[in-house]
């Protein structure tokens, strides 16, 4: 499994698109950053965590489910895997391994990045807000993945990649958005069920003190399920040699 890990992150990391990403995050987050860098400290902060789990979240989940499960599928090299005698449940395993990899050094890379030109544009920031805002990607390398986990069972259950990016573009930016406005409009609240919702809340939790308990729900219904039920569907259907 470890050799299929670093085989995959190996070709993943000479994409053209993976690559292409690490230059435009820059730009798009001074821009961003400039615009708004006039903006009251807290209200700053809100906006980066949103822009973070809007744009940027879409951007690198696209990157990452493109680069890791689309080529997969079409030169159906999966299957050789298997055939090798790996077990469906390991490749798996192995594809959210490259998934929270590539999650954690593209998320890392972009708060980093925002902290700086938050630096360079005289963004007031404390040292525990800067403390806050790195804890957070954690937050976003969590969803990021859940995000990639649902792509990937979208992607085995129609046996088509233009599903899992679907997927990706429903999990990432519409979904949280339309049960928030449900919550709001509505008082109907699954968004406090929601991976972002229960993120938002071990976030919140551990800024005050207190456990983050809720992120163990969280991996095990919006992460780990997926996977499973993505392995058990590939084991089920019969694939074209």
């Amino acid at each position: 499994m470890l050799s299929l890990i670093k085989a995959d992150m190996h070709r993943v990391l000479r994409k053209k698109s993976f690559l292409l990403t690490l230059v435009f995050l820059p730009v798009i987050l001074f821009l961003q950053t400039a615009i708004h860098s006039e903006d009251p400290v807290e209200e700053f902060i809100t906006g980066v965590q949103g822009r973070m789990n809007g744009l940027i979240m879409l951007i690198i989940t696209l990157v990452i489910y493109l680069a890791v499960f689309a080529d997969d599928h079409r030169s159906r090299s999966i299957v050789t895997v298997i055939g090798r005698g790996l077990s469906r449940r390991k490749v798996f395993a192995a594809k959210l391994i490259d998934c929270l990899l590539c999650s954690a050094l593209l998320f890392v890379f972009a708060m980093a990045l925002q902290t700086v030109f938050a630096d360079l544009m005289s963004v007031p920031l404390s040292s525990r807000q800067i403390f806050l805002l790195r804890v957070y990607v954690i937050v976003l390398i969590a969803r990021s993945v859940g995000c990639l986990s649902f792509s990937m069972l979208a992607q085995y259950l129609t046996d088509s990649t233009a599903m899992g990016v679907i997927t990706d573009v429903i999990a990432a930016l519409i979904l949280a958005n339309v049960l928030n406005l449900a919550r709001t409009l509505l008082e109907i609240d699954f968004y406090s069920y929601s991976m972002s919702g229960l993120l938002e809340a071990a976030y919140n939790n551990f800024a005050v003190g207190r456990l983050p308990w809720q992120i163990l729900p969280a991996v095990l219904v919006y992460i780990a399920a997926p996977v499973l039920a993505a392995a058990a569907v590939n084991q089920k259907k019969e694939m074209d040699l």
